[in-house]
């Protein structure tokens, strides 16, 4: 695949969460969330009040089958091997019975592999839920054979209906989405305030890029054949990296806000940037005004966070090196511009914002869960913060094994 040193970055992690009931402050003020976190026993809920203090709800850790992938109001949806599973959400936040499953292997796409740790994404209406499908090898086993996205209707009942598939081959993928003649794993990490675009990147040794993907009237996602992009205005006598007819910048992570815009990490001659694009909402193109003498710079990788409101962008550092969090006024099509930094050598792994102000960060370094009040003016953290969270341990959920739903 497309990849370097900076841009080996997992995504979104999911949390592994063993705390007796009690741990946690028990509360009977209005819920600001409710949130879940798969674990190897099943899917902890828990309830934040609207101060971002956490009460697990009681039968905490609830079964499933597979991986937690997304939850809407009134389904949680899990991924296995190839099979989908939705469950009932009652009105506490908990996770009730089984309401529907189907095969992704009886269905266009299947050809492609399995969906383990592959990646998926849920629209803005709760809707449509997209899956990769990738892994499977060519006769040779030198190659992948493909990459596929199925996209599904979940009904209000839970159910599946499978409505089409995008497959990328050597074939049909535009040149930048393959390496020697290996179709490579698409990362798609946020959806446009429309519902109509998804974007994400791919990578390999020649470089990385913006992978843009559009809605259908059915509701499935496939490539973006209309898109193009003007990136900001890179450093005179920069070197594109790795290589001269590489792009001036790279994508390490994306997050859309709710009014036509894109948030981005970009890589340029070496140095990594806050950028913003303003997304066209008729073929979904990114355009930048940005330059590089106005974008703010960072020492951190991912991942990112856009608020509710769009108005500000949280970015963590998942390497060694931790930095803590840094908070960025995130402007529309201006220069984002830098506000502070918080939680310092603190490892994050993952961040999820509330519509009550709050900013939830756990760190698999420090088995603790993080709860900031986050506004444009102040940074704060919740009385009680931080959260011990004993036998936190890396899964394999990658980016999709934690969700924050605001109430």
């Amino acid at each position: 695949m497309r990849c370097c040193a900076l841009c080996l970055v997992s995504g979104l992690l999911s949390v592994a969460l063993a705390v007796p009931p009690s741990t946690f402050a028990q509360s009977t003020t209005p819920s600001a969330a409710h949130i879940y976190v798969q674990t190897k026993s099943g899917v902890d809920v828990f309830n934040a009040n609207t101060a971002g203090q956490l009460t697990m709800v009681s039968g905490s850790p609830f079964p499933d089958t597979g991986e937690m992938e997304a939850v809407r109001s009134n389904a949680l949806i899990s991924v296995g091997t190839t099979w989908l599973h939705s469950y009932a959400i009652e009105a506490n936040g908990a996770v009730g019975t089984q309401l529907s499953e189907v095969n992704t292997a009886n269905y266009e796409g299947s050809e492609c592999g399995t969906t383990d740790n592959s990646g998926s994404i849920l629209d803005h209406t709760g809707q449509y839920f997209s899956v990769q499908l990738y892994g499977a090898l060519t006769d040779d086993g030198n190659n992948y054979l493909c990459d596929a996205w199925q996209t599904y209707k979940v009904a209000s009942n839970g159910e599946f209906t499978f409505v089409g598939a995008w497959v990328g081959t050597q074939s049909s993928d535009d040149y930048k989405y393959e390496y020697q003649n290996s179709p490579l794993k698409v990362n798609l990490r946020t959806v446009s305030s429309n519902n109509k675009y998804v974007y994400g990147w791919v990578g390999d040794p020649d470089g990385i890029y913006f992978v843009p993907f559009t809605r259908a009237s059915s509701g499935e996602i496939m490539l973006n054949e209309d898109f193009t992009e003007t990136d900001p205005t890179p450093q005179p006598g920069s070197q594109p990296y790795p290589y001269p007819d590489s792009p001036d910048y790279y994508p390490q992570g994306v997050a859309a806000d709710p009014s036509g815009h894109l948030g981005a990490l970009l890589v340029g001659n070496g140095t990594p940037y806050i950028a913003s694009y303003t997304i066209n909402p008729s073929n979904g193109s990114i355009t930048s005004t940005n330059s590089w003498k106005n974008m703010p710079t960072t020492n951190h990788n991912y991942p990112l966070a856009m608020s509710p409101a769009g108005n500000l962008l949280a970015l963590a550092s998942t390497d060694q090196y931790p930095d803590g969090v840094a908070i960025f006024h995130f402007n529309g099509a201006a220069p984002a511009t830098y506000f502070t930094t918080f939680l310092p050598k603190v490892q994050v792994d993952l961040m999820a914002w509330d519509k009550s102000n709050h900013l939830y960060m756990l760190s698999y370094e420090t088995d603790k869960i993080y709860v900031y009040t986050v506004t444009p003016t102040s940074v704060t953290p919740v009385a009680g913060s931080p959260y011990s969270v004993p036998g936190a341990a890396k899964g394999a959920w990658e980016e999709t094994g934690f969700v924050v739903v605001p109430q």
